[in-house]
């Protein structure tokens, strides 16, 4: 692989050769390529960083207005000629440019947003170094019938073939979770590390070996989808006995402080204490395909399990 490094942006490139007739034939391609078989069209936002370097407060909409983004223009499942979009460049978002050496690794992300005007929501970011099986995903979309802000699941698998990361981008059938949040702010969901509900939980990181911390937001008034990384790592291996626990946070200016994990295994209410905020009412219905959990004010005529 050939990397060239600028200032701002980071070049990969994959040098392959055949033979044809007697004659090499070198072949100079872009490491990677999005092809997007969902229903709608996409937008993407390419970015890397030093392998060894970590970024605390790194948040995704404190990096735009940026370059290195690319249309995604949807393909039918079934195309026999799909288009597919080279990554080029990747935005160098290293807070240390000036002291990076030449023969640097770089971890290579992706994120995804549908529409240009809202770039700074973005999806869940991707790793790009490794092959992934499939990784899931929630990505803000307009209802132009009314302008509220919808999200689309979809599902993402990464294949290499000679040196190149072949990158597709499907409609998810089958989320894990719908959660809709019917307060007046914003928190995060996440996977415990354990499924105790008397234990202090941490959130198990969306991606291994990540420059950053990253956690789903669940927007005020929203309703976003979410599958927990556990979920995606063990697939297509059946998932009947994976044991699962969320937890929850809200969103602040201050550190991330955990609600207690909460085990989605049945159909019940229950108070759900979000540090910072208090107590809300957490319904979950479990289905086959996809479990609804939704979050409320409580109401004083209610009542419910307090479990």
């Amino acid at each position: 692989m050939l990397k060239t490094y600028f200032s701002f942006q980071i070049m990969n490139l994959v040098l392959t050769s055949l033979t044809e007739n007697k004659v090499r034939i070198f072949i100079l391609a872009s490491q990677f390529i999005v092809t997007n078989y969902s229903s709608i069209d996409l937008h993407c936002w390419s970015f890397a960083l030093p392998s060894n370097e970590r970024l605390e407060q790194f948040k995704l909409s404190n990096s735009g207005p940026h370059s290195c983004c690319y249309s995604l223009l949807k393909n039918g499942v079934k195309s026999e000629n799909p288009k597919g979009t080279v990554l080029t460049m990747l935005n160098n978002v290293s807070h240390r440019k000036g002291k990076i050496k030449s023969n640097a690794n770089f971890n290579n992300y992706l994120t995804i947003y549908q529409r240009r005007e809202n770039g700074s929501e973005f999806s869940a970011p991707i790793l790009l170094n490794k092959p992934i099986a499939r990784k899931c995903l929630s990505v803000p979309q307009e209802d132009p019938a009314d302008r509220r802000r919808q999200h689309q699941a979809l599902s993402l698998s990464i294949v290499s073939h000679q040196g190149q990361q072949h990158v597709s981008i499907y409609n998810d059938p089958c989320p894990s979770y719908a959660i809709e949040n019917r307060t007046d702010f914003n928190m995060y969901v996440a996977q415990s590390d354990t499924v105790q509900s008397n234990k202090a939980a941490t959130a198990v990181p969306e991606t291994v070996e990540s420059n950053f911390s990253w956690f789903q937001t669940v927007g005020s008034r929203q309703t976003v989808f979410y599958t927990p990384p556990a979920l995606d790592d063990h697939f297509p291996e059946p998932q009947e006995t994976t044991e699962i626990a969320l937890i929850f946070a809200c969103v602040s200016g201050s550190a991330i402080r955990w609600s207690h994990p909460v085990k989605i295994d049945e159909d019940k209410s229950i108070f759900l204490n979000i540090p910072l905020y208090g107590d809300l009412k957490l319904a979950m219905k479990v289905r086959n395909r996809t479990t609804v959990l939704v979050i409320d004010y409580i109401s004083q005529d209610l009542e419910f399990s307090a479990k």
